[in-house]
């Protein structure tokens, strides 16, 4: 599908987000890093990157985000492979994450694809139907969604249909709602909506005093504050309910390692 867009020569990027403390883990007794946890006995990031270079979409680089603490363990994880490792000083949320990832984005970059090492199911049919849509619809930033019980990160429309929020049930307290549309944990966003629109919300947002960010969370989220951020400049925003609920699923606990890897099993057959 996305090959018409290689002969465009449009430059993608990809950033794969692999920070946090993994406190759920490390309440289950476990140190290594969620996005090392095998699945398959292979690490679930390891699926994530091998799965860029499969895409029809050319990356001209795949930036992976750690803790500052790990780069040595990601160096060895992914010897052999084509990526670029940047550290996080600090676990403050997926926006700060991004944020470290920008200096590292090659200048050609127009379009970047941001997703987590600890979601593997998202398929290579997800991406890239969602980044035609980015670029048919001139979008500024777009998120794959699907429809599910008691989504976790709800995306919001007005009665027109328009997206008008994206909410983070776990970060900001939001009740999840009965039944509604959520993404999957991928975006695509145009480097220019990073740089009018991220810059300027982590610099308005970042208490140096304090060391944190001025939210509830002390945290700086990607998804919910890019979507906030580009409605209020200008910048278009839009969901495309194009992937199956099972490709929400991440790697948070011990537990989901047996349905992620339940899952593909099922793909093969």
């Amino acid at each position: 599908m996305a090959k018409k867009f290689l002969a465009a020569s449009l430059s993608c990027c990809a950033v794969l987000l692999c920070g946090g403390k993994g406190s759920r883990l490390a309440s289950q007794g476990i140190d290594i890093h969620k996005p090392l946890m095998l699945i398959d006995d292979k690490p679930s990031l390891l699926h994530v990157v091998d799965q860029m270079r499969s895409l029809e979409i050319d990356f001209n680089s795949v930036i992976v985000v750690v803790p500052e603490g790990r780069v040595v363990e990601y160096q060895q994880a992914l010897h052999g492979r084509d990526c670029r490792i940047v550290a996080q000083p600090q676990a403050l949320g997926t926006g700060d994450a991004v944020y470290c990832a920008l200096a590292h984005i090659p200048n050609a970059t127009e379009h970047v694809y941001v997703s987590f090492g600890t979601q593997p199911l998202i398929t290579n049919a997800t991406i890239e139907a969602s980044f035609s849509f980015h670029l048919d619809n001139a979008l500024g930033f777009t998120l794959p969604t699907t429809f599910t019980a008691h989504p976790y990160a709800p995306l919001s429309r007005d009665d027109d249909g328009k997206v008008t929020d994206s909410l983070e049930t776990h970060l900001e307290g939001v009740r999840k709602p009965e039944f509604g549309e959520a993404n999957v944990g991928g975006y695509w966003v145009d480097v220019k909506a990073l740089d009018e629109v991220l810059v300027p919300l982590r610099n308005r947002k970042w208490d140096s005093r304090a060391g944190r960010y001025d939210t509830p969370s002390g945290e700086l989220g990607f998804p919910n504050e890019m979507v906030r951020g580009c409605l209020s400049s200008g910048h278009r925003v839009d969901g495309i309910p194009c992937a199956g609920p099972e490709e929400m699923i991440g790697l948070k606990c011990l537990e989901d390692i047996a349905v992620i890897e339940s899952e593909f099993s099922r793909r093969r057959r």
